[in-house]
């Protein structure tokens, strides 16, 4: 399995040159590539992401999607957890479909008797409206066999940055980051190779 940490694609670009150039083979070619980036939750410095990858769009990440909807469910709806996940399920279908303009109608026409006195439907829907060009249609992308979640990227991560650098009492500069993760990316592609 190869990986890649991008801080940049054009830093990754120039590493693997450099590294290739040292071993006298082939150089990799810059390309720009149709691509998306996968979104999962936090905020993205979409400047360096544009420069890197051009034209890409953006998609929430299933997994962090479904999980804030459940968040915010539990703290709004009275009944347990069986009406909250009734409730949850048929959200989750309509937002499969890519409709963001009918869960926020279908959790706006929600009984106020089946709704805690202090809810957060108001800012589910808030998170609906604010992520609306970021939520696609899920079941055309499954039936495309694209991507709907950020697993590859964020175990990518967990190999080459948090079993290293994110443990209590760690700091690290941002220079020093990148080079502990550029040689940790080195090692693993060499270990992969040769096996």
């Amino acid at each position: 399995m190869k990986l890649c940490t991008i801080l940049s694609y054009r830093q990754a670009v120039e590493t693997m040159n450099r590294l290739l150039h040292r071993n006298h083979q082939k150089e990799i070619k810059q390309k720009t590539y149709a691509d998306f980036c996968i979104r999962t939750g936090k905020k993205m410095e979409e400047e360096t992401n544009q420069k890197a990858f051009r034209p890409y769009s953006i998609i929430l990440d299933w997994y962090h999607l479904k999980k804030r909807c459940q968040e915010y469910l539990s703290m709004s709806v009275t009944g347990g957890k069986q009406k909250r996940n009734e409730i949850l399920q048929k959200l989750l279908r309509i937002l499969w479909a890519g409709n963001v303009d009918e869960a926020i109608h279908y959790l706006s026409t929600l009984p106020d008797s089946s709704l805690r006195p202090q809810n957060r439907i108001q800012d589910l829907c808030a998170y609906f409206e604010k992520n609306r060009v970021c939520i696609p249609c899920y079941t055309l992308r499954s039936i495309f066999h694209l991507k709907n979640s950020s697993n590859r990227v964020e175990k990518a991560n967990d190999l080459t940055v948090a079993q290293r650098q994110k443990h209590n009492g760690m700091s690290w500069s941002v220079s020093g980051s990148s080079a502990i993760a550029q040689i940790k990316v080195h090692f693993l592609n060499d270990s992969a190779i040769a096996a």
